[in-house]
C-alpha cells in the first residue's frame, strides 16, 4: 500500500470521491469509505464516530499535489509499463487502477499453493490465468467479505506465483537429470 492510495479500498485518492479523510484518531480512508462507515468507526483502531464528520487530510493532498508535480503521471517509472486500459474486477467488472486477490480464499480453494506434490509440473501460464480470474478491486474486496482476508496486489501475486513456478520447474528438471544419470548407470550401455 502506498501513502497515495486509501488503506481500504487501495485505490488512489483525487479530487473527486477519493478524497483523503482524517478521522478523529488519526487515521486516514477515503471519502468513499468514510460515507460506506456503517457506524463511522475507525476501520483501524476502532475508535467510535472517527469518521462522524468530513475533515480532509489537508498535509497529505497537499503532499499528493507536490509529488505528482515533481513525478509527473508520464514520468512516473512505475506507471510507464501500465497500459491506457485498466484492468476488469472479476466480480462487478468494472475498470480499476488497482487489483487484488484474496490470498485466504485462493490458498483455500488451490488456485495458490505453498507446496506441490514431489515430480510435480507447475503449469506457468495456466496458473496466472487462475490468479486473473481472481482479481477484485477495492470496493469488492469489501463488500465481499474479505476485508478481514490477507489481500495482495494482483501483480504482486503473479510475480510471485511466477517465481515459485521457476524454481519448482527449475529444482524438477535437476532432479529429472540425476534420475537418467542413475538409469544410464543401472542399464548395460553404462556397465
Amino acid at each position: 500500500m502506498k501513502v497515495t492510495e486509501c488503506s481500504i479500498c487501495y485505490d488512489e485518492y483525487d479530487h473527486d470521491t477519493q478524497i483523503p479523510c482524517i478521522g478523529t484518531c488519526g487515521h486516514t480512508i477515503c471519502d468513499r469509505c468514510r460515507l460506506q462507515l456503517l457506524n463511522k468507526r475507525c476501520p483501524h483502531c476502532k475508535r467510535e464516530n472517527a469518521f462522524e464528520r468530513k475533515n480532509v487530510n489537508r498535509s497529505l493532498w497537499d503532499l499528493i499535489q507536490l509529488s505528482r508535480f515533481l513525478v509527473p503521471y508520464d514520468h512516473n517509472p512505475r506507471r510507464a509499463h501500465e497500459s491506457d486500459e485498466s484492468p476488469i474486477c472479476t466480480a462487478c467488472q468494472l475498470k480499476s487502477k488497482t487489483l487484488r486477490i484474496c490470498t485466504n480464499c485462493c490458498l483455500s480453494t488451490g488456485i495458490l499453493r505453498k507446496s506441490v506434490k514431489f515430480g510435480e509440473q507447475v503449469n506457468l501460464e495456466e496458473g496466472i490465468d487462475k490468479i486473473r480470474s481472481e482479481a477484485l478491486c477495492g470496493d469488492c474486496v469489501i463488500d465481499l467479505g474479505h476485508l478481514k482476508h490477507h489481500t495482495k496486489l494482483l501483480n504482486v501475486a503473479i510475480k510471485s506465483y511466477t517465481e515459485f513456478a521457476e524454481k519448482i520447474n527449475q529444482e524438477l528438471d535437476v532432479e529429472k537429470g540425476r534420475c537418467a544419470e542413475k538409469d544410464f548407470f543401472m542399464t548395460p550401455e553404462g556397465v
